[in-house]
């Protein structure tokens, strides 16, 4: 959980960076790593911006019937998805040499990732977790959406 910002573990889209950097080279920049945002997880996914929408995620883990009554379930990982994450001007710090960017990926961002009525003046790239239980994770890992919701909202402070 490196550098934990409000919540422990933020997740983002692979797909939604994708479609972050066919923007950003459209405008002649850079395509960026997806090292720039700092999540601790990244999933593949096939919608980008699909993420805005999760509630309740599971990793290594089976949601039939069968597997909960066998004990499939045992190793998986429930993650609540709290928020979005409203993002400061640090993605546009290259990690890898430390120069600042004066305007992306910020400026691009902001003229269409300003989605979250909690937080009206910051753009939002990734999603703010909370786990439900211990667990491992590893490249390859099943993912699955358990719970969607039109609900989240940026709060302060929480």
């Amino acid at each position: 959980v490196n550098f934990a910002d409000v919540l422990p573990v933020q997740i983002a889209s692979q797909s939604s960076l994708q479609e972050l950097n066919s923007r950003l080279t459209k405008k002649g920049q850079d395509v960026l790593t997806v090292e720039r945002f700092r999540p601790n997880i990244i999933i593949k996914g096939d919608v980008p911006w699909s993420e805005d929408s999760w509630k309740t995620v599971r990793i290594n883990g089976s949601s039939s019937f069968l597997g909960s009554i066998t004990g499939g379930n045992r190793d998986a990982l429930d993650i609540d998805v709290v928020a979005r994450c409203a993002r400061c001007q640090v993605p546009n710090v290259d990690p890898d040499t430390a120069v600042k960017h004066k305007k992306e990926p910020w400026d691009t961002l902001m003229s269409y990732r300003r989605v979250d009525e909690g937080m009206k003046y910051k753009p939002c790239f990734g999603m703010l977790c909370c786990p439900r239980n211990e667990g491992e994770i590893a490249v390859g890992m099943r993912f699955e959406v358990l719970e969607m919701t039109d609900k989240h909202f940026y709060r302060t402070g929480f």
